[in-house]
């Protein structure tokens, strides 16, 4: 303690013949450095050729024990540990002008942390200030936790002593030795004696209209200087300019940002709040994504303000512009290599963006594969054969498309064990259009089987059947940006067991990557089915909840031919009915259970269960109507039932059952919903409600059960829209699914229970339909019909953009590689993907890899580069949205005692971009001695030995740039470089052919074709590019796999297509002939615009159009 107390009065004597810069900590055997302008964050000692000496001096409060060690000039020298507090250690001589590298390791957590600028340190900033006592005397504080702690650089100091020196700022002299006088000398640059900001008077003295900490001079990188260590900075912001036709999102990545942090644009237009503000933080950055509202706002440049709930702030000048605004497009691009080792895991990039300047809802992506692979987000995330994500991200909401946002996303899918090949297929959704498959989501671990159920029926009744009802959900309960797309599924999976009344401390529930969701408070009660049923044995009439003396409107539901399940809560046909009740409690609600006569055919007093007929049950129809009047006519009696007030739903016969108890009731019901009425097929006359209900609509689909257009069953018949992939059956049972799913969405609001009149419905001449009930819930005009067409197209999800890739599967490859889109869509970015692999054969991990990018300045806009994700093995690291710079470390602990350095950056005067990935011992800070230590194994089991780099780059606004051609460099360790091919992409305004095939509804399945024979088949071909589309041919095909292979599959026809202009389609009915010496099986049917291939596309890849369902030939 004597000892100590020596140092310390030793030092204080010092400080009275400079500034106060030591502090004695009352109650701490130690002391801090003092917030001065005289300390220098990152700064340097020097050597002057005299000896020096270090001593360890006492601290502020450390928990850790760090070792002090010379690292430069080398070999690495152990010096001391913060614990030998007094100890002098005498380093003897250097050589003039060497720089002196100190650091320390702190044993407890591995880190190495040494002085000098940011980059030479894991986390990317300072960790250790310099304070000059006198010349030759200097004390060096270090901060010993990742990320700089409190960054008041006390945890462990050291006081040095001798031949050391740093530029001393205007005195005129070379104090260092390198050269450079006083402001020549870079430790000078920003210093006030060199016209930098002094950060302690509140003055501006540099003139910039920046005063104090508001200034970067005041700022070593992140970290402040004196007062200004704890504000905030802004260090980047994207976009830097947006339209005033709507709302724009700003990414702006802040140093000590703080929760609850606001942003200000200011201008010409004066002052524009955000209307929202969200700090987000990862693993590498921490950023504030802002929306502002700049409708009608006045065009001009603004500088951008960051406000923390503490007052302090920080401004970037003239960093964003107002312009014109443009509402752009999604566009979205599938980014592989052509090839994939067999039975082993591919990376795939899948990137989308923006490309207009004011945000946009966030679709949905659908991936799939032709050969139903399985697809993960992540190596060991969640796996499926349908991904789907919600295409937000690029710093903006999870449920917005930030504008100007340009997102590149990994994806893993597994390949078959044999060659042959893999159909990449993503689908770009709108939202409304995307149905929530609830039944295909399969139950979690934790529950069995019943409890699954229940959470399923809780969360289905909040959620709604739609991503769009989800995404509405979010939108209103979560509060949540982010740089990365939102896997649907495991939000679908977290947000059903949060609902629900799961736990989320579930293991499964644990490794869903969804964050920062707000408590959700929501009652959830169900109608309960009254147990007052009737004694009659065959039918039963059951009211559904309480009853109501003279009901504002009474429901009477009737199933179809497959009966209903009693006891079953998710019987369709029950759902329906307590979603009524609920919606109407005013109202009485029935349910016609005749599950009995629906099942098996009676006979008098025999029943006799239907063996190959189904069908039979027709004659039970009448029975079981008279059955259920007789039990309706008593409800009537006490008040509880009106045909005049009744709305009648049912199903297949059950419709035929609802119109019989009309007629026994000698009335009109108010209102019929004739849902998927029984085939003629069926040997009984489908309905008429006609004369049986004031107003009547049919509901009617493709389906073999369903009645045919010839007939006319109600006022209005509509064709239903069904979900893509459905087959007959569940056609035909389709349609009380489809009632509910919209009442779940828009409660009162649906129009075809509660106001069939303001659907605007209207009688259409010359066509079985009267329109198309779609499902989104609205109506719309049918499709017209061709010329001697009997077939009817039905109206399609509403897709708005697919891709299409095919990936030969093989069993060797170059696995080094770089890849690009062929063909740029108008205010698109250049998208590069560049492979890396340690191949399977290597001997050894690779401790050091780096890759080179020249990119060509003459026809690449180098202002624009943009970084995008950076992946090895299972790791995906995001750099800050919009960066052209980014360094982390990667702490591979405890898999491997290993660190991995990343530093990506492009040099904006030659245009070279460079990613390194540079393998650390966390002991020494520098690359392993074992030449065995890597980051990057032989790719065995892959992704683990491979990796890929992403970025984005606008091209030049010249007409004269047609195409850009590029190519990576790679090296691994000391090896030889490995140039990756170059790729090209054209650009400029191209056609782009698709094709739909019409007039083949689904019984074609049903449909057998005998070889030598001719059908009838109709197309749409379109040119949805931007540019005319000179004469081509369409090409139809017989395939045994549900891609089209133009090689290998049966031609079967074709038709010329005249030129056609953007936006332009020809349609023609097409006589197809099978050649007789086709193979007999089953075949689907395809077609493929430009069948010839002459076309140059804006996407080669969407050409062909596969039905989903197949047909026989013989």
């Amino acid at each position: 303690m004597k000892n100590m107390l020596n140092i310390i009065i030793k030092l204080i004597k010092k400080s009275f013949l400079f500034s106060f810069v030591l502090l004695l900590s009352v109650g701490i055997d130690g002391f801090v450095l003092a917030q001065t302008n005289n300390r220098i964050i990152g700064g340097h000692l020097f050597s002057t050729g005299a000896p020096v000496q270090v001593e360890v001096a006492p601290s502020g409060v450390a928990f850790y024990t760090s070792e002090l060690w010379l690292f430069e000039p080398g070999p690495p020298r152990f010096l001391a540990t913060n614990r030998d507090v007094g100890q002098v250690i005498d380093l003897g001589v250097f050589d003039p002008g060497v720089e002196l590298v100190f650091g320390i390791v702190v044993r407890d957590t591995g880190w190495t942390f040494k002085m000098g600028p940011g980059d030479r340190n894991p986390d990317g900033i300072p960790h250790a200030a310099v304070e000059w006592l006198e010349p030759g005397v200097a004390v060096v504080g270090f901060e010993d936790l990742y990320g700089g702690g409190d960054r008041d650089y006390d945890d462990v100091v050291f006081i040095f002593r001798g031949g050391i020196a740093s530029e001393q700022c205007g005195n005129g002299r070379d104090d260092d030795q390198d050269g450079l006088v006083d402001c020549d000398d870079s430790d000078c640059r920003g210093t006030p004696e060199c016209g930098g900001e002094n950060c302690e008077n509140n003055q501006d003295d540099d003139g910039d209209g920046l005063v104090d900490c508001v200034d970067s001079d005041c700022f070593t990188g992140c970290v402040g200087i004196g007062r200004c260590s704890n504000w905030p900075r802004i260090t980047q912001i994207t976009p830097s300019s947006g339209g005033n036709s709507g709302t724009v999102t700003i990414a702006i990545t802040c140093c000590n940002i703080q929760q609850g942090a606001t942003a200000l644009l200011r201008g010409p237009g004066g002052d524009i709040p955000a209307q929202q503000a969200n700090v987000q933080t990862t693993s590498d950055f921490t950023f504030l994504s802002a929306s502002f509202d700049l409708t009608g706002k006045e065009p001009g440049v603004y500088d951008v303000y960051v406000f923390n709930p503490d007052d302090t702030y920080t401004l970037l000048p003239g960093s964003f512009t107002i312009k014109e605004g443009h509402t752009g497009e999604v566009w979205i691009d599938i980014l592989s290599r052509d090839v994939m080792r067999l039975g082993r895991t591919q990376r795939i990039l899948i990137a989308y963006g923006n490309s207009g300047n004011t945000d946009v809802e966030a679709p949905v992506i659908r991936i799939s594969t032709g050969q139903n692979l399985p697809i993960r987000l992540h190596p060991n995330g969640l796996a499926s054969n349908v991904l789907h994500l919600l295409a937000g991200g690029g710093g903006g909401s999870v449920s917005t498309l930030r504008a100007g946002a340009t997102v590149t996303v990994p994806i893993f899918i597994d390949a078959p064990n044999a060659p042959g090949n893999v159909d990449i297929n993503v689908e770009l959704l709108n939202q409304g259009n995307a149905p929530i498959l609830w039944e295909e989501l399969s139950p979690l671990p934790d529950y069995t089987q019943e409890q699954w159920e229940d959470i399923i029926t809780r969360a289905r009744s909040v959620l709604g059947d739609r991503w769009s009802d989800l995404m509405q959900f979010v939108q209103d309960n979560v509060n949540y940006s982010t740089v990365e797309p939102v896997h649907l599924d495991e939000l679908l999976y977290y947000m059903v067991i949060l609902i629900g009344g799961g736990s989320l401390e579930s293991s499964s529930i644990q490794s869903l990557d969804i964050k920062n969701l707000k408590t959700i408070n929501r009652d959830w009660t169900k109608p309960s089915i009254s147990s007052e049923t009737s004694d009659v044995q065959d039918v039963k009439v059951i009211p559904v909840g309480d009853l109501v003396v003279n009901p504002t409107r009474v429901y009477v539901i009737t199933h179809g031919l497959g009966g209903r399940n009693d006891t079953d809560p998710n019987d369709r046909f029950r759902k329906l009915a307590e979603k009524i009740k609920e919606l109407d409690p005013t109202a009485n609600v029935f349910l016609v259970d005749w599950t009995p006569l629906a099942v098996d055919h009676k006979f008098g007093p025999f029943i006799i269960p239907f063996a190959n007929d189904p069908w039979d049950v027709k004659d039970n129809i009448n029975f079981a109507a008279t059955l259920a009047s007789i039990q309706l006519a008593s409800y009537q009696l006490d008040g509880y039932f009106d045909l005049s007030k009744t709305t009648m739903i049912g199903e297949s016969f059950g419709n035929s059952v609802n119109e019989q108890i009309a007629k026994e009731f000698h009335g009109q019901a108010d209102l019929a919903l004739i849902f998927n009425p029984a085939s003629a097929d069926s040997g009984r006359t489908p309905p008429n409600f006609q004369e049986e209900a004031k107003l009547s609509i049919s509901f009617r689909t493709f389906s073999i059960f369903d009645a045919t257009p010839v007939w006319k069953l109600a006022d209005y018949d509509l064709l239903l829209e069904t979900k893509e992939g459905q087959n007959d059956e569940q056609e035909h049972t389709w349609g009380i699914q489809w009632l509910t799913e919209q009442l779940n969405r828009y409660g009162r609001d649906t129009k075809w229970l509660f106001n069939p009149n303001g659907l605007g419905l209207q009688s259409v001449d010359n066509h079985p339909f009267d329109g198309v009930a779609t499902l989104d819930g609205s109506v719309t005009p049918p499709e017209p019909l061709l010329r001697n067409s009997t077939f009817f197209p039905v109206n399609p999800f509403r897709i708005l953009e697919k891709k299409h890739r095919r990936v030969q599967v093989v069993g060797a490859m170059d696995p080094n590689d770089k890849v690009t889109s062929s063909v740029l869509g108008i205010g698109e970015p250049l998208r590069y993907t560049i492979f890396f692999e340690n191949i399977e054969s290597a001997t050894a991990p690779a401790q050091e890899v780096i890759i080179t990018d020249q990119l060509n300045l003459q026809n690449m806009d180098i202002s624009t580069f943009a970084l995008g994700p950076i992946a090895f093995g299972r790791y995906i690291i995001i750099p800050p949205p919009g960066s052209s710079s980014f360094t982390t470390v990667v702490d591979l602990r405890p898999d491997k005692n290993l660190l991995v350095k990343i530093e990506a950056e492009v040099n904006m005067t030659t245009g070279l971009a460079t990613w390194r990935f540079s393998s650390l011992d966390p002991q020494t800070g520098q690359l392993p001695d074992d030449p065995l230590a890597g980051f990057l194994p032989p790719n065995r089991i892959p992704p683990e030995g491979d990796g890929s780099v992403s970025f984005v780059v606008f091209p030049k606004e010249s007409e004269d740039i047609e195409s850009v051609c590029n190519q990576a460099t790679i090296v691994f360790d000391v090896n030889e470089p490995i140039n990756t091919p170059s790729v090209c992409t054209n650009r400029g305004d191209l056609p782009d052919l698709v094709v739909d095939i019409i007039g083949a509804p689904r019984f074609l399945k049903k449909l057998s074709i005998k070889r030598g024979s001719s059908f009838l088949i109709g197309d749409i071909t379109q040119n949805i590019g931007e540019a005319v589309a000179e004469s081509s041919r369409t090409k139809f095909f017989l395939s045994l796999d549900s891609t089209i292979d133009p090689a290998g599959d049966v031609l079967i026809g074709s038709r010329v297509i005249p030129k056609l202009n953007p936006g332009a389609r020809s349609i023609r009915i097409n006589k197809l002939k099978v050649p007789l010496n086709t193979p007999r099986g089953r075949y689907y049917l395809g077609a493929c615009a430009d069948g010839d291939g002459v076309i140059v596309e804006m996407n080669e890849d969407n050409n062909c159009k596969v039905l989903t369902n197949t047909i026989s030939i013989r």
